[in-house]
């Protein structure tokens, strides 16, 4: 869930902004004392990347005094940064992929045998799936230990987006949303906290340090209009953002517990219980690492009950037989060395 969502809204956000930029104006600029002359394409392309506002509660406004530039620069690049962030959402799910692929194939094989309702079908998954118990008992605990890395990895993207992004919106993405709801706007001098974090309207100063303008110094009042699209999307990824960190959390607390004893029993939960198969459990519990155990549970979602049941007590049969066969080996082996 943590990737899809992460992929898929990125993706959508970085399109519709992509798409806003391509098909309608992003910026209107005009001489501060002469609202008929526009500004020439140049210069607009440096208000595109540095306009700004007074920092509150300094009104942006003309004739403002001691005005503190707060440079909106997220305003030209955010998009680009939506895209980089859909791939980056992508890598938790390489890194819990891994390399299971005879697990897989035989979770492949129960389910197909399993949709067929054939007995002999059934009966010949339960078979394959003691032979591969068979042949991979305790290899895999790295793959429940990666599923838990790929978490705490998912995780640490979600803390990084959450601080970047308030870093780029000057401390106001952490409460974005409880701190402009119900959301109501000012109009009239956008003095509201949604108008202060994503401003509509902007100033741009081009003096003498831009070495475009012969020395001169010329303040330009800019619309950005893109503005209001970008306070709707930021306020789907802050509500984004708080369900998979919460969901995250949430599921490596969970794969930690059921790490330790007696949490891991919740692996092998059925709903069919009785004294012998409590029993069966106990010594499925005995001879299993955590890696097995959560293998198990997974090739439980590919069988029915009756079946996994039957498989366990077949399991814990062949483990006691191979403990006999080993045991009786060393005790031919003492013999021939006396």
């Amino acid at each position: 869930m943590h990737y899809c969502l992460g992929v898929c809204v990125f993706l959508l956000a970085y399109n519709i902004v992509q798409g806003n930029w391509f098909l309608r104006d992003t910026i209107h600029c005009v001489e501060a004392f002469n609202g008929e002359t526009l500004v020439s394409s140049n210069k607009k392309n440096i208000c595109l990347s540095y306009p700004y506002t007074c920092e509150p509660p300094t009104p942006t406004s003309y004739g403002s005094s001691d005005c503190q530039r707060r440079y909106q620069l997220f305003y030209r690049w955010i998009h680009f940064t939506f895209l980089i962030l859909s791939a980056v959402y992508y890598t938790p799910r390489i890194l819990a992929k891994g390399k299971d692929h005879q697990l897989r194939k035989l979770l492949a094989d129960l389910s197909a045998r399993y949709e067929n309702y054939d007995k002999a079908s059934i009966e010949e998954g339960t078979r394959l799936a003691l032979l591969y118990f068979k042949n991979h008992s305790f290899v895999h605990t790295p793959l429940y230990a990666r599923l838990v890395l790929s978490h705490a990895y998912a995780l640490v993207i979600d803390m990084a987006t959450l601080f970047f992004f308030d870093f780029m919106l000057h401390n106001g993405f952490y409460g974005l949303v409880y701190t402009t709801y119900p959301w109501n706007r000012n109009p009239s001098n956008f003095s509201d906290s949604m108008s202060q974090h994503f401003p509509p309207f902007a100033f741009c100063t081009i003096d003498k340090y831009n070495l475009i303008n012969n020395a001169r110094v010329e303040n330009y009042g800019c619309h950005l209009m893109l503005m209001e699209l970008y306070e709707k999307v930021f306020l789907v990824i802050w509500f984004l953002l708080v369900v998979l960190i919460a969901v995250t959390m949430l599921s490596l607390l969970v794969l930690l517990f059921l790490w330790l004893p007696p949490f891991n029993c919740l692996l092998l939960r059925t709903n069919i219980t009785s004294g012998y198969i409590r029993r069966v459990k106990r010594e499925v519990l005995k001879i299993s690492s955590v890696g097995d155990l959560f293998a198990l549970s997974r090739m439980k979602k590919h069988m029915n009950e009756s079946q996994f049941l039957k498989f366990l007590e077949c399991l814990v049969q062949t483990y006691d037989n191979h403990l006999k066969e080993v045991l009786v080996d060393s005790q031919q082996t003492d013999a021939n060395i006396c």
